[in-house]
């Protein structure tokens, strides 16, 4: 597989066809799709506008692969610096975590995945990772684990519960027979409309009339941090 930083290079290289470029973005996000693979893809189309005729923006294709980068490197570098830490822990005796169930629990998240692409935090992937980034340090953010949000929605299973983020969709109570219920059962041609931005206009907005969205679709420029004070948590 080709590493991330090639790729990087290829979506920024304006000597090959716009088609290529795109490609070569959606085999990055194979290396690190934040909120999953398409839920990541659909955001980052949005955020970086990049309209369906590729001609007419290729520099969206650009800022679509920096947020992307600019994410992944701080994410990498900030487990280095905890795994560093961890090292010394143990070293110093601290074998054991003073969390291990929450550490273990933010690992397990640590790469998201949603059965609904429309659904994601309101913020950029760098937040996000600062974000969670804070939760390994220790921090403990109010409201959900990914976004913040405070409202939260139940959803009938036909047997229980599952209790997820109205914001974001994150799953926050599973189900007690402990099955996976996804809600979202898109029909054959759903993910490849996604993959050929059905979802925008011609001007990289997203497109009310799509099929895929099931109410006005939240504008996504309008993005808000929910990073809290350093004295929070």
């Amino acid at each position: 597989m080709t590493g991330f930083a090639r790729l990087h290079l290829r979506v920024a290289d304006p000597a090959l066809p716009p088609y290529r470029r795109l490609s070569c973005l959606r085999s990055a996000l194979e290396h690190f799709p934040p909120y999953g693979l398409r839920s990541t893809y659909m955001y980052l189309t949005l955020a970086a506008g990049i309209p369906r005729d590729l001609n007419a923006d290729t520099t969206s294709l650009v800022r679509a692969v920096d947020e992307l980068g600019a994410a992944r490197a701080r994410w990498l570098s900030g487990m280095e610096a905890l795994i560093q830490r961890r090292r010394e822990q143990k070293a110093a005796g601290m074998r054991a975590l003073p969390d291990a169930a929450a550490w273990d629990g933010l690992w397990g998240r640590a790469v998201g995945f949603r059965d609904d692409p429309r659904r994601r935090p309101g913020m950029t992937l760098l937040d996000f990772v600062e974000r969670r980034l804070r939760q390994f340090d220790g921090v403990r953010l109010p409201g959900c684990p990914d976004c913040g949000g405070e409202g939260t929605r139940a959803t009938a299973t036909g047997h229980g519960f599952v209790e997820r983020c109205s914001e974001c969709d994150l799953l926050l109570a599973p189900c007690t027979c402990g099955s996976t219920h996804f809600e979202l059962a898109p029909g054959p041609g759903w993910w490849p409309a996604i993959w050929r931005r059905e979802h925008m206009d011609d001007a990289g907005r997203p497109d009310p009339a799509w099929p895929g969205w099931h109410g006005p679709p939240a504008d996504i420029t309008n993005r808000r941090t929910s990073m809290p004070s350093a004295g929070a948590g």
